[in-house]
């Protein structure tokens, strides 16, 4: 039906402020624009990125651009959150187009993250990587469970797209005021913890398919 804020039935989602974000998400979308639907909302992320890489590079000259990374974060919550809602309360029907064209610039979104910081401490850019192979193995766990469970888990151990964005609004700011000189420690922090909770992705997801096919021979044995 058109006209009324539905979620995406295909997602779980168990992230901390996820059911805070569906209210303020109900009240946004019957204000959007006519001429924003779900479609360009949806390639506004290919914008952010762009802007967050090149405020990144310019921070390197002025920290104060590190602002510009933080502003170009925001709207590209902004936007990501509406677009999917948008398009079902106006029954666009982008279903497929949706969830590709979405996932895949989430995706473009963290590469440019990991870019942009990677111009302001170059000197760390070997723990960046590891960082982002393994942010890269959690959203292709996701991935692969939804091609049997099909069920988009949008979250891991409470932890979601938009609690670390929180996560780094917070870590731009800090950088503002005090530098840079804690940054190998956060990235090495944040490196073990986003590692521990992969593991506990691939044991849940490994644990979830056996189950599928243990009852798949159940079905074929009756």
């Amino acid at each position: 039906m058109k006209n009324e804020h539905k979620t995406d039935k295909t997602k779980t989602n168990t992230s901390l402020l996820w059911k805070y974000e569906q209210k303020w998400i109900a009240w946004a979308v019957p204000k959007v624009p006519k001429f924003l639907n779900g479609r360009n909302l949806t390639w506004a992320t290919s914008l952010w990125s762009a802007l967050i890489i090149v405020c990144g590079y310019l921070s390197v000259q002025n920290i104060i651009w590190v602002w510009g990374v933080s502003a170009s974060i925001v709207g590209q919550y902004i936007t990501d959150s509406l677009d999917g809602a948008v398009g079902r309360y106006r029954g666009s029907g982008l279903i497929n187009w949706g969830h590709y064209v979405d996932h895949l610039l989430d995706f473009v979104f963290l590469c440019a993250v990991i870019i942009s910081y990677a111009f302001i401490f170059p000197q760390h850019i070997l723990l960046l990587m590891i960082l982002l192979a393994i942010f890269g193995s959690h959203y292709a766990s996701t991935f692969l469970v939804y091609s049997f469970s099909k069920k988009f888990r949008m979250a891991a151990t409470g932890i979601g797209m938009n609690e670390l964005k929180i996560g780094l609004l917070a870590l731009n700011a800090v950088i503002f005021f005090d530098g840079t000189a804690f940054v190998e420690t956060m990235l090495i922090v944040l490196s073990l913890l986003a590692l521990l909770a992969l593991f506990g992705v691939i044991y849940v997801g490994q644990k979830e398919a056996a189950k599928i096919d243990d009852l798949s021979k159940e079905q074929q044995t009756t």
